[in-house]
């Protein structure tokens, strides 16, 4: 139940309560000399509910809350890490990025981009101490790998999130875990098998993902404020 919800029966209880002990009207009988007893007893469960809201607010609800913002500011910015990695990824499939009118891809566009990139060819990475050149494979499994780290600081902080936050941090999860563990079954049955000419096949699985950070951007401008990205 939301406190919103909790807090408009503290005001019906308040209002129920002076009601009754302030003026002279006594509820129907529904059975003989009941209205006094009926009286007492909407009375009584109206001081209980009071006291119990009075105590959740001041116990739960106020720690609730200086928990909420001590961690805002964590929070915020793993949101931005999480966004600002989704937007590497972007930048590299993007042919031509125009950052200043930057869209979450659809389906039929994604398909596009990633036909025109070999996933055997060289990712925008260096790996190892021998300075080699990642593909593309390589380079998913690694933004992947980085997405989840900063997913995990979240998902610390579970029991102080805001329920719409986690329901979008799962989603996102289960998502990216879906996409990163499509890209490593074809990273390691395929990367030298040349079976693939370009990146389509992970047009499906990849588009959750995308879906999920726009999910998440939305939320982060709602509540915390804009996020500026810039290449």
């Amino acid at each position: 139940m939301s406190f919103k919800t909790l807090r408009n029966l503290f005001a019906i209880s308040i209002s129920v309560l002076l009601f009754v002990e302030f003026s002279p009207y006594l509820f129907p009988e529904f059975l003989p000399n009941t209205a006094y007893k009926i009286n007492v007893i909407v009375v009584r469960l109206c001081y209980a509910y009071i006291g119990s809201f009075i105590f959740y607010y001041l116990v739960v609800y106020l720690k609730h809350k200086r928990d909420e913002n001590n961690i805002s500011e964590f929070v915020s910015n793993y949101i931005k890490f999480l966004y600002y990695n989704y937007n590497q990824l972007m930048d590299e499939i993007y042919l031509k990025n125009d950052k200043n009118n930057r869209k979450f891809l659809n389906e039929e566009k994604l398909k596009e981009l990633l036909k025109k990139i070999d996933p055997n060819s060289e990712a925008p990475l260096v790996m190892g101490v021998n300075y080699k050149r990642a593909d593309w494979f390589e380079y998913l499994d690694w933004i992947y790998d980085r997405h989840h780290n900063y997913l995990t600081k979240l998902e610390t902080l579970m029991s102080h999130l805001p329920t719409e936050l986690i329901k979008i941090l799962v989603k996102l999860d289960f998502k990216t875990n879906r996409s990163m563990n499509f890209v490593r079954h074809r990273s390691w049955q395929n990367a030298n098998s040349k079976r693939y000419n370009n990146l389509e096949f992970v047009s499906g699985s990849l588009l959750g993902y995308v879906q999920s950070i726009k999910l998440l951007k939305e939320y982060h401008e709602r509540v915390y404020g804009k996020i500026e990205y810039t290449k």
